[in-house]
């Protein structure tokens, strides 16, 4: 269901300042179109900012790959990266994989509701899809934040957490640890949990179950992929 962008607006201002009262108002009215609209354009204008730090970041490594066959290969390279295409994918790849990633959520988040009791509350699967994507629009002061550094520097590589003060190999399984508990990401999982518990009317104990386990499962492969 959508609002008016002035109702907009004090929903995000309450999930930032008094989330639990946002999620009380979701359980009694349902709403997600404009949350997610917001979600997909401010995602969409950051990257679209940052596109030229991230293509150099990118180009390089991908340079360096590529030498290892040929020049042709090179030269392939280079032109995808001045190309439409590469842009078009830096703004929409990371919008589609958040989405991706709340529906993953949502979905392994209602097999373990289901193992552990289940719930009394109706649509249970759009209850927890709601928790996900309002949890995810922690967002907009991320991207606020991390915009402007990216530009600053350079380097889309910015972090909010421990991986920024500790000195470590970026392609060591600590870093990757390290940058797992960025602030926004543990702001995002903290808000999610909330969301589960009310809109889902669930014990604590079965909340963190539920919004954590999917997390801290895709944090430990993504610990494998380094």
């Amino acid at each position: 269901m959508a609002h008016d962008g002035r109702g907009m607006l004090h929903d995000v201002g309450s999930l930032l300042t008094s989330p639990g009262t946002l999620f009380e108002s979701l359980r009694d009215r349902p709403r997600w179109i404009s949350a997610a609209l917001l979600l997909i354009v401010v995602s969409a204008a950051a990257f679209f900012l940052a596109r030229a730090e991230i293509a150099t970041f990118a180009k390089g490594a991908a340079i360096a790959s590529a030498r290892e066959q040929n020049e042709a290969s090179v030269a392939q390279v280079e032109k995808f990266f001045e190309s439409p295409l590469f842009t078009a994918l830096i703004i929409v790849s990371p919008v589609a994989l958040t989405f991706l990633g709340i529906a993953i959520y949502a979905l392994v988040g209602l097999v373990l509701l289901a193992l552990t009791g289940g719930s009394g509350e109706p649509g249970p699967y759009g209850r927890l899809f709601q928790a996900a994507l309002w949890a995810k629009l922690v967002e907009i002061p991320h991207m606020l934040l991390w915009t402007p550094l990216v530009l600053a520097k350079g380097s889309p590589e910015i972090f909010f957490g421990p991986a920024a003060l500790v000195e470590a190999d970026p392609k060591s399984r600590l870093f990757a640890l390290l940058a797992s508990f960025d602030l926004f990401h543990i702001w995002y999982l903290a808000l999610f949990v909330l969301g589960v518990r009310i809109l889902l009317a669930v014990e604590w104990p079965r909340a963190v179950l539920i919004a954590a386990l999917p997390w801290l499962s895709w944090q430990f492969v993504k610990l494998l992929w380094v």
